[in-house]
């Protein structure tokens, strides 16, 4: 007896881009309006000298955004009034698309993701010191790639005055793993960076995602 193999089910886009709001909603409902997530997208794995291997996407950065982008960020801001969700991207290149491959425009990346606000990634390092200084923030306008609003970060006050008085929390991935964890670097090399005095309590956002899987 021969099955034949269903087709894949069809996914209307408005529903698939209601689904990925839903799961950022759900992870901003769980750290709650006194915190912030930055999710780094995976850093790219050397196979030989210069080549490496193929890319694949860092697993919740994909789960949130559906993007499969090398040097993308995150940052969820649920307590942010003006940019609750901010998207770092890189800006296409011919060059680097010659050697690493395609990359997105910014009106694919906000079409796949649902992401209303998306700056260029140079901006990302400025914004962050911002964010520990408790200071505004305001990006070019030539690096803000897709924005609804005003971009800047004039709906930060209410985390700052939490952060001053200690009560707000930073969540990245796996930060806390024993030794260096070669998946995640990066938020490693954040959180060791991140002072004390910003304010900030840094959590392991990894339960959370564990949490939503289990649904």
């Amino acid at each position: 007896m021969i099955r034949i193999t269903p087709p894949a089910p069809a996914f209307d886009e408005a529903k698939r881009l209601d689904e990925l709001a839903a799961r950022r909603k759900h992870v901003a409902d769980a750290i709650g309006a006194k915190a912030m997530l930055v999710l780094f997208s995976a850093e790219p794995r050397v196979y030989t000298n210069d080549v490496d291997f193929p890319f694949r996407q860092e697993n919740n950065l994909y789960y949130l955004t559906n993007l499969n982008q090398k040097g993308s960020m995150l940052v969820l801001s649920p307590g942010n009034t003006s940019t609750p969700e901010i998207l770092f991207l890189p800006r296409r290149s011919p060059a680097r698309e010659l050697w690493n491959g395609r990359m997105y425009s910014s009106q694919e990346a906000a079409e796949l993701s649902g992401i209303k606000e998306i700056w260029e990634s140079s901006e990302f390092d400025g914004f962050m010191k911002a964010v520990r200084s408790h200071e505004a923030f305001r990006p070019r306008l030539e690096n803000v790639l897709v924005s609804s609003k005003q971009a800047g970060t004039s709906g930060f006050d209410s985390l700052f005055s939490a952060a001053a008085e200690n009560h707000t929390s930073l969540y990245l991935l796996n930060f806390i793993a024993n030794g260096e964890s070669r998946e995640y670097r990066q938020e490693q090399r954040f959180a060791a960076a991140w002072p004390k005095e910003a304010g900030f309590n840094i959590q392991n956002a990894e339960p959370i995602f564990a949490a939503m899987r289990l649904r």
